[in-house]
C-alpha cells in the first residue's frame, strides 16, 4: 500500500509503498509524521484522499508524480500484487526520469529481496502458479524487485536501529 498528506509547504511529493499487514502503523505513522514535519507532501491511497481539483489519483499516477519513492520491504511484500506492481511502477518512473528511490528493510534481512529468497522466493513461486500463462508479469516483478533489492538502502532490525548501507556497485 502506498501513502497523502494535504500539507502544501513545499512541491516535494513522496511515495511510500509497503504492506500494512507486515510493517503495521506504527512505523508509517512516524514516517508520515517526520514527512509533515519536515513540510513534504506524501501521497495516501489508504484513505483514498481526493487530491487538487477533487479528481482521484491513481496509484502509478501517484508515483509518476512523485520526486521521491520509499520502499519498505518486510516480510511478505513479495504476496502483494498491488505491493509488485508499485515496485514495477517505481523501478520504471527511476529508468524513464531518474525518480530517487529509497528501499527500506523492515526487518528482513539484507540479500533476501535481490536474492529472491525466503518469503521473496515462495511469494513469487506463489505467483508463479497463479500466473501460469502471464510470464511476462512474473518476470517483470522479479525484475523490479532485484533492481530495488539492490539498490543503497535502509535496514531496521527488530529495535528499530537504522542503518544506512551503500551499494558498492
Amino acid at each position: 500500500m502506498a501513502s497523502s498528506s494535504s500539507n502544501s509547504r513545499t512541491s516535494f511529493k513522496v511515495f511510500v509503498s509497503f504492506r500494512e499487514e507486515n510493517v503495521g502503523n506504527n512505523f508509517v505513522t512516524h514516517l508520515y509524521a517526520a514527512l509533515v514535519h519536515a513540510g513534504i507532501y506524501y501521497f495516501d491511497i489508504q484513505r483514498r484522499e481526493k487530491d487538487e481539483g477533487n479528481l482521484i489519483i491513481t496509484v502509478p499516477k501517484m508515483i509518476e508524480e512523485s520526486d521521491l519513492a520509499i520502499i519498505i520491504f518486510s516480510e511478505d511484500n513479495a504476496y502483494s500484487r498491488l505491493c509488485l506492481e508499485e515496485v514495477v511502477k517505481i523501478m520504471e518512473c527511476k529508468k524513464q526520469r531518474d525518480l530517487k528511490v529509497f528501499p527500506v528493510f523492515y526487518r528482513v534481512e539484507l540479500g533476501r529481496v535481490s536474492g529472491l529468497k525466503g518469503s521473496y522466493r515462495t511469494g513469487t513461486e506463489y505467483f508463479e502458479k497463479k500466473l501460469d500463462k502471464d510470464v511476462w508479469k512474473l518476470m517483470r516483478w522479479k525484475d523490479a524487485l532485484q533492481e530495488a533489492g539492490s539498490l543503497s538502502r535502509w535496514y531496521l532490525d527488530d529495535e528499530l536501529s537504522v542503518v544506512n548501507i551503500k551499494d558498492s556497485t
